[in-house]
């Protein structure tokens, strides 16, 4: 065991010894450890995707954030998943496992706001009675202004999905058919 002075960082807990390392160089990794802050946490309900880029892993799939689960320096949280393929969709009490898939600021706000898996996350939050908002490529928006923006003003543009879910719930339909 290491044993005599150390600098800890107050988030993670990693620390650095001075009878192994320079206190120089342990003040410069703890301020460096620090610096990294805490992790964003982001409003469950949150959408996102990256649509345009056909053939990509997540192409067909449209994200929402289930629960936050911060960690150390990292959030990485829990989703649900509306697929567009054979695996079907996770709501709900399913969650999807693909808990490292938000990466905030890069691709993930590239929406098709047609593909029937976004129009079927929506929905099932709308249903849902969960605040819906979209990552609009710097932060999380509300879901109708977010449309707004898209020049969608329609509050029917759901009916057809919302209908599903709704059937879903009570047990007239079954999710993925």
């Amino acid at each position: 065991m290491i044993e005599g002075k150390y600098f800890e960082c107050e988030i993670c807990h990693n620390r650095w010894y001075t009878d192994v390392n320079s206190e120089e160089d342990c003040r410069r990794w703890i301020m460096e450890c620090e610096a990294r802050g805490l992790p964003e946490e982001y409003p469950v309900g949150m959408i996102y995707g990256s649509h345009s880029k056909v053939g990509d892993l997540y192409w067909d799939i449209t994200f929402a954030i289930a629960e936050n689960n911060i960690n150390k320096h990292a959030n990485f949280p829990v989703l649900w998943a509306c697929r567009d393929s054979g695996y079907g969709d996770n709501v709900g009490d399913q969650k999807c496992g693909g808990s490292n898939s938000f990466i905030a600021n890069e691709y993930w706000a590239d929406i098709n706001i047609a593909a029937p898996h976004f129009k079927r996350m929506a929905a099932w939050l709308l249903v849902s009675k969960i605040p819906a908002t979209v990552w609009d490529g710097e932060k999380p928006v509300p879901l109708w202004d977010w449309l707004a923006q898209k020049g969608v003003t329609d509050q029917h543009y759901f009916d057809q999905e919302i209908e599903y879910w709704e059937r879903v719930k009570i047990g007239e339909a079954k999710a993925g058919e």
